[in-house]
């Protein structure tokens, strides 16, 4: 029995003593010594998301709530942005129709993905097109290898390439987007709805209704804190950077992504006071 504990203990003090202990060791105090550094820089980099959420729930979110109580058809609006689809014109009748009997955000998506390659629906390539000219992101080459993918039906590479351009955007237009401005036009618009109605809306302000209602609750489930070992997000900034979703991307989550980052950019010009 001695001789059996004197060979155990001779062989943990080699593995103790041995070149691969010893660098487990070192990456241990690395990761120890590294890791707060990381977490601040990640920190830093969904800034951006943290803020707009937090101006959007105070702010916006209580007459947002409100107004899609008053209709169908306002409702649908808003479950699209629970959805994580990001609009800005008003949806074909013949869509409404169908979406006005959905309960549920999961079947509204399934609706969407039906109607993804009705041009009267959306025309993506258009989008893709009108990003191309953005001062952000023309030129930059994981946007063009992004867009390059999607029409290759490569959407797991293209949902990586459309993130990181929405961070981008969101760090060049980030201040913009927070301004109560916003808030003030969804205020205005309420007031419109609560003295006359729906059809008290014009085109503008029906766009500007549907824009800032899809895109505020799209980016603040998008960019919103998911730990890895949570339920799986539908759709989650974290998780498509950290390569974590465990399932293939489909056509409808690029488009999502790729709405986001036309509605970042309607976002800013309608706080700019211009039309979208």
């Amino acid at each position: 029995m001695q001789e059996m504990e004197s060979g155990l203990a001779k062989i943990i003090k080699e593995i103790i003593n041995s070149p691969e202990a010893r660098y487990m060791s070192e990456m241990g105090k690395k990761v120890q010594d590294e890791l707060p550094v990381v977490l601040k820089q990640f920190a830093k980099e969904i800034a951006p998301y943290a803020d707009m959420a937090r101006q959007f729930t105070v702010n916006v979110a209580p007459y947002l709530l409100q107004l899609a109580q008053v209709s169908a058809r306002l409702r649908v609006y808003a479950l699209a942005g629970e959805a994580e689809y990001v609009a800005w014109e008003v949806f074909p009748e013949s869509f409404m129709e169908e979406a006005c009997t959905v309960q549920s955000k999961e079947a509204l998506l399934e609706l969407i993905r039906r109607w993804l390659n009705n041009r009267d629906f959306i025309d993506v390539g258009e989008v893709i097109n009108s990003l191309a000219t953005n001062e952000y992101l023309k030129e930059v080459p994981v946007f063009c290898q992004a867009a390059k993918a999607y029409e290759r039906n490569d959407y797991d590479l293209a949902s990586l390439g459309f993130t990181a351009m929405l961070d981008r955007l969101l760090s060049a237009y980030s201040g913009l987007i927070t301004n109560t401005s916003i808030s003030k036009r969804v205020k205005a618009i309420s007031e419109k709805i609560a003295n006359d109605g729906e059809e008290a809306l014009d085109d503008y302000d029906a766009k500007d209704y549907i824009l800032i209602t899809t895109y505020t609750k799209s980016i603040e489930l998008f960019g919103a804190d998911s730990r890895f070992n949570e339920v799986t997000p539908d759709l989650n900034r974290h998780w498509i950077m950290h390569g974590r979703m465990g399932r293939k991307m489909e056509q409808v989550d690029c488009v999502r992504l790729i709405n986001m980052l036309q509605g970042t950019i309607l976002l800013a010009k309608l706080q700019a006071g211009l039309n979208i």
